[in-house]
Order: structure tokens, then C-alpha cells, then sequence
């Protein structure tokens, strides 16, 4: 089973990406691709991330994404700060975590991320945050970055 694309304008991205054409579908069937691929292997490269340790930041930013989804939920127009995805490879021990775990939290955290996500009003799609780096975006704007996000460490994983 494949994610169906399709090219739409990313306005957190400021760019036309290849997002799943059903955003909510593809946002359910990542988890189970991106594990597909990090069990099939692929050599680290030189620079850069292993599949290993896609897995974990992949992890990692399900829970972030969670906590951002919540806070855009319950607050009027929260401000949501970025992090460093690098630094967070580095303190937290990346190439040493455990890619079956991270797969696996990934997993679950997706699927509480959706159940919320499905359960939305469509005013609820149009509930606004502030990140400093992007500006004031929608709900709907942060679910396609996710989305597009998993796709492009898909073909990442794929790619090596």
C-alpha cells in the first residue's frame, strides 16, 4: 500500500511539495511505510541520518507535534516554539536509541494524534498558532507540513 500524492502549495513550506492527496489517510498509513522501510535497512550515510535514526526523530516529533496539536486545541493562538532537530539528535543519543521502540511510540502517538484530528469541527481545521519562524498558520497548514514531513522521510529511508 502507497501513500497517493498529489502537488499542492505548502504555506508553512512557502512551497508547491508532494502531499498525500487525502491528508488524514496518509498521516494513518506513514507509521506502518516508514517502518516498512527502516526494517528493510539501508546503509547510513555519510552525513547524515540512518534509518535507525529517522525512527527516533520521527518519534520524537510525533510527541512534539501532539504536544503543538494540543496546545493549538485548548489556547487562543498559542505561540509554538521550534526546536533544533540536531541538537536533539545529540542530547538525546539518536544513533544509541532503540529504532524498534521509536517505531513503535511513533505508532502510538500518531493514532492519538488522529483520533483528535478526526474528531475536529472544520472550524477547528482553521484554529491559528504563532511559531516565530513561519508566522500565524492554521491547523490545517501544521497537519500538511506533518504530512509532508512523512513523506520526505520516506523517501529518505527509501533513497538509502
Amino acid at each position: 500500500m502507497e501513500i497517493e500524492t498529489t502537488k499542492r502549495f505548502c504555506n508553512i513550506c512557502d512551497a508547491e511539495a508532494e502531499m498525500p492527496a487525502d491528508t488524514l489517510r496518509g498521516l494513518e498509513l506513514a507509521p506502518g511505510l516508514i517502518a516498512a522501510a527502516v526494517r528493510a535497512g539501508g546503509a547510513a550515510p555519510r552525513d547524515g541520518w540512518s534509518p535507525a535514526e529517522v525512527a527516533v526523530h520521527l518519534a520524537d516529533t510525533e510527541i512534539v507535534k501532539g504536544w503543538r496539536l494540543r496546545q493549538i486545541l485548548v489556547k487562543d493562538e498559542p505561540a509554538i516554539d521550534p526546536y533544533d532537530q540536531e541538537a536533539w539528535a545529540a542530547a538525546l543519543w539518536y544513533p544509541e536509541r532503540d529504532p524498534g521502540l521509536a517505531l513503535d511510540t511513533f505508532a502510538v502517538m500518531r493514532r492519538a494524534n488522529l483520533e483528535l484530528l478526526r474528531a475536529l469541527p472544520e472550524s477547528g481545521w482553521e484554529r491559528s498558532y504563532v511559531q516565530p519562524e513561519y508566522g500565524r498558520r492554521t491547523l490545517r497548514d501544521l497537519v500538511r507540513h506533518i504530512s509532508d514531513h512523512d513523506l520526505a522521510h520516506l523517501r529518505q529511508i527509501r533513497a538509502l
